[in-house]
């Protein structure tokens, strides 16, 4: 019962269905998740909040490799210095490199 006189609809039964009930053709759709009971735009949006979530999770473990990396090349270059400076050390002091201090 719908139209011009869906304002003058009573409540009354005809067998055993409600004639006043909704039909599923025009009641309005509202899905629902397994065992969430959200409706289909909260559905969209928690999965938007997850895509989003599992990028930045992506990016951030992107970027600890990435500073994992670098810790490890600067670590070698410390490591690297470290040694060139213990065997300038181990030889003593170096000859005056000019021409005009000349160890006479």
């Amino acid at each position: 019962m719908q139209g011009l006189f869906a304002h003058c609809r009573r409540n009354f039964a005809v067998g055993n269905e409600d004639v006043n009930a909704p039909s599923l053709a025009t009641a309005p759709r509202r899905s629902r998740c397994k065992n969430k009971g959200l409706t289909r735009m909260e559905d969209l949006s928690n999965t938007r909040l997850q895509k989003l979530q599992q990028k930045n999770r992506q990016f951030m473990e992107e970027r600890m490799e990435l500073l994992d990396t670098i810790r490890e090349m600067v670590g070698a270059e410390v490591d690297k210095r470290m040694e060139q400076w213990a065997q300038r050390l181990e030889k003593g002091p170096e000859a005056p490199a000019s021409p005009w201090c000349d160890p006479k």
